[in-house]
Formats: C-alpha cells, sequence, structure tokens
C-alpha cells in the first residue's frame, strides 16, 4: 500500500515538474514580422502586426498579482494572471523585474521580461516600423 502511494505521489510530482519545464519561458527573439517567445514545447509567436503598443511596466503596475491560469515558481511566471494595475494578461517572464508589455490591437496584453528590456523594445520598434508598432 505505502509503495503505491509513493509511486503515484512521485509520478504526479515529477509530472508535474516535466509540464511546467516545457512551457516556461527560454527566452525572446524579435524577427522581421513577430515576436518569438522560445519554450521547450512550441514557441509562442506574435505577429508584430497584431501589436499595438509596447512598452515597459512601471513598478506601480505589478503590484499583487493573482494567478487566474498558469504556474508561478523557480521555472518562472506563465499563464493567464491578473492584477489591479494591468488587469488581465498573459506572462512569460522568467524574471520578477524589467517587464515589458505588449497591447495587441484586440486589447490582450502580453507580458514578457527579456535580459535587456530597452535593447527589446528597439527590437520591436524597429521589426515592426513598417508595421507600425508603437512604443
Amino acid at each position: 500500500m505505502l509503495r503505491e502511494w509513493v509511486f503515484w505521489v512521485t509520478g504526479l510530482v515529477l509530472g508535474i515538474g516535466v509540464t511546467a519545464a516545457l512551457f516556461a519561458p527560454l527566452g525572446y527573439e524579435v524577427r522581421h514580422q513577430a515576436v518569438v517567445i522560445r519554450r521547450l514545447a512550441w514557441n509562442v509567436v506574435i505577429a508584430l502586426d497584431t501589436i499595438r503598443e509596447a512598452g515597459r511596466v512601471r513598478c506601480e503596475e505589478t503590484g499583487f498579482v493573482w494567478r487566474l491560469w498558469g504556474c508561478g515558481g523557480f521555472l518562472g511566471w506563465f499563464g493567464l494572471f491578473r492584477n489591479r494595475g494591468l488587469g488581465e494578461f498573459w506572462a512569460y517572464v522568467g524574471s520578477r523585474r524589467d517587464w515589458v508589455l505588449l497591447t495587441q490591437v484586440d486589447g490582450t496584453k502580453v507580458v514578457l521580461s527579456p535580459d535587456s528590456p530597452d535593447a527589446f523594445l528597439d527590437a520591436v520598434q524597429k521589426a515592426g516600423e513598417s508595421k507600425h508598432v508603437g512604443c
């Protein structure tokens, strides 16, 4: 009985850990037509022509964050979240600082945490100049 219980608990913990690792953000790329959020499972691609606005997230906008659907921990924070400053947003962040907010034409908000936020925003602006991306 105890062996069965240990087997199932170990399997559950490993399964949750592997699943979280598959969807954790590994990095970000700005290509000529899209922002790509790299993950082990599959990448998230945001077309530049769907981005209405891109900018830094102010400290007062971060505050307390409710996780609606997703994961938060040592692998990062990813999934659907909500807070008072930003409202509802999708997060693909590995760090709780230096957030970048991409607001899409349909109102969807996506928060990222690139290593160099200003360089990332410059790359988004340059890649999207012909697409009228605002930064």
